[in-house]
């Protein structure tokens, strides 16, 4: 995903900053990385880490797989949980080749 098509827009150890969180403080643009990706890269977060998609200024569109994960019988506190109730406790990762094949 190139600049203009609109990657991802990360702030590294945002997660860990509950002053930012709480609204206390803002965030430093600054510090803002954007996830530029070829083709078959993969980013791996913390889905606590403040994030957000940018603009897709090119003419081409931008495809996102994205995939939560979390021990059995946890459940999330807040937005990282957006699973759709009908999906929830539907696929376990340890049966992958089951639900893949």
């Amino acid at each position: 995903i190139s600049p203009e098509r609109g990657p991802t827009k990360m702030y590294p150890k945002s997660h860990m900053d509950g002053e930012l969180h709480l609204g206390i403080k803002e965030v430093d643009e600054s510090s803002a990385v954007l996830c530029t990706m070829s083709c078959g890269d993969c980013v791996l977060m913390d889905s606590r880490l403040l994030h957000c998609g940018t603009a897709n200024t090119s003419d081409l569109h931008r495809f996102l797989f994205y995939s939560s994960w979390m021990p059995p019988a946890r459940r999330s506190r807040g937005s990282t949980n957006t699973i759709l109730p009908e999906y929830e406790d539907g696929l376990s990762l340890r049966d992958w080749q089951q639900w893949t094949s």
